[in-house]
């Protein structure tokens, strides 16, 4: 496990992106997070020897983590698909796994068809798919103005969930977080991310909390390969992570 730092250009804006890698096998599995978060959510996955063989790329999305956040970058979801496929042409040749937490589930839909046409299988974690999974910060953010919510809801949202804290919400840049959460309601308003995910050709899954199974978007990912997690909510993979990660290795690697 190194720390890795690649630079990337989307339009028109230059910015570091910082990841966590290992570079072992051609499949490559591909972390990305959600709103407020960064690459800190899925830690447990370099404790897990059963991925020992598999490549493994971590990133840190733009005005998170470690990664670059500049005031001229959209951080619309499309531009930072766009940053994402941009880290990923340094693996030309790999296999693509995406594991993709809430937000990330919108970015990893929104990926070129470069990268979409490279990819083999897509877990998606309680992802952004309709209007009812803006429940999580983004909404309430979407509508405030930025000055009300600097000085108002990111000092509650940290106050209020220690997870989340602890995913990386401390280091995530306010203005990033704001510009993200208005394209990610819009996104997940359209309808277009769920027809996406549903137009998926290759194997997905759909991974949600014990918590949530009452939650709306489950019955409309109804014939889609679904996973309940048990005593566990939106944050799946840090409430029950032996049971996450054992059912994510046994999706990866079934290959029907």
């Amino acid at each position: 496990m190194i720390n890795r730092s690649v630079a990337t250009s989307v339009s028109g804006t230059l910015l570091n992106v910082s990841a966590t890698v290992r570079d072992a096998g051609n499949d490559l599995l591909v972390f990305l997070h959600g709103l407020g978060c960064s690459s800190e959510t899925f830690r447990d996955i370099w404790k897990r020897p059963d991925f020992d063989a598999y490549s493994i790329l971590c990133l840190d999305l733009p005005g998170c983590g470690s990664s670059d956040a500049p005031k001229a970058f959209s951080y619309s979801m499309e531009d930072q698909a766009l940053v994402c496929a941009e880290v990923l042409s340094h693996y030309p040749t790999n296999d693509i796994h995406l594991i993709c937490h809430s937000m990330g589930g919108a970015i990893g839909l929104l990926l070129p068809h470069e990268i979409i046409n490279r990819t083999i299988s897509f877990a998606n974690i309680e992802g952004n798919l309709n209007p009812e999974d803006c429940v999580f910060g983004s909404r309430e953010v979407s509508n405030v103005s930025f000055e009300v919510f600097v000085s108002e809801l990111l000092p509650e949202f940290k106050r209020s969930s220690e997870t989340w804290v602890k995913n990386g919400l401390e280091s995530v840049s306010p203005f990033a977080f704001y510009e993200s959460a208005k394209s990610l309601v819009s996104w997940s308003d359209s309808g277009k991310l769920l027809r996406a995910f549903h137009e998926l050709s290759f194997r997905k899954v759909y991974i949600y909390g014990e918590h949530n199974a009452d939650h709306p978007t489950v019955a409309t990912v109804a014939g889609i390969s679904n996973i309940e997690i048990k005593r566990a909510g939106h944050f799946v993979m840090n409430d029950s992570p032996d049971q996450f990660y054992n059912e994510l290795s046994n999706f990866i690697r079934d290959k029907r």
